[in-house]
């Protein structure tokens, strides 16, 4: 299953002072587009405005080991901050939704720092954030529908969902085979877990469910019934 990073809080004054000073390139992708692969040369930091993708690394097998999800507030390319010099990256990313993404290279990103010590402090917690996101994961009770509630709704947040009860409609982008991609399971334990989420379903090109109905699954685990 995917875990999860905080993002940077995103603070106008800070980033558009940095981008007015350094060396900035706004860039765009499109969804399913490969935003770096796995060992490919790192120029520079990118800061995600808007979009969601997926940062995982690849296995020989093709699919995804250590899957994030990374929306607006995220970092990637930040090994060219390691001190050892790490020129490569250490992952693969790749855009689910369209992707703007804020490149800052290298050198001018590390002199930014260094110049606005609000925008270490917030780097340097979001940094530490992505750590022990790592190390924890997403917990669940080992149900697949409860993990699978907890995928909706995180795909619902990065994608500008409100915390309101409500319908959650997600961009067309995202289709049930990208749900399956990004949970790790096997056909037939997506379909069941898919099976057992009420409200829950395919309407025209778009999925939708209601938060309220999901969120009580995952808060009240037991509701989810045998899935998994």
């Amino acid at each position: 299953m995917c875990s999860q990073a905080r993002a940077l809080e995103f603070v106008p004054s800070e980033w558009e002072a940095a981008a007015r000073e350094a060396d900035s390139l706004h860039i765009r992708y499109a969804p399913g587009e490969l935003i770096c692969q796995y060992g490919s040369y790192v120029a520079g930091v990118q800061f995600f405005l808007s979009g969601v993708a997926s940062q995982f690394i690849p296995t020989s097998s093709g699919s995804m080991n250590r899957c994030d999800l990374l929306g607006p507030g995220d970092l990637i390319g930040i090994e060219v901050l390691a001190d050892q010099g790490i020129e490569t990256s250490r992952s693969a990313c790749a855009a689910i939704t369209g992707v703007e993404l804020l490149f800052f290279e290298g050198r001018a990103f590390s002199d930014q720092l260094l110049r606005n010590p609000a925008l270490t402090g917030r780097v340097l917690s979001y940094l530490a954030s992505r750590h022990v996101g790592l190390q924890v994961g997403v917990p669940n009770n080992g149900s697949d529908s409860v993990a699978l509630c907890e995928l909706l709704l995180r795909l619902d947040a990065l994608c500008g969902g409100s915390k309101e009860f409500g319908a959650v409609t997600l961009p067309e982008e995202i289709a049930p085979r990208t749900i399956q991609e990004l949970s790790g399971l096997s056909g037939r334990r997506f379909r069941s877990a898919w099976d057992a989420i009420d409200s829950l379903e395919v309407a025209g090109a778009h999925i939708v469910f209601a938060r309220d109905v999901l969120l009580q699954l995952v808060t009240q685990p037991s509701l989810s019934g045998s899935a998994g």
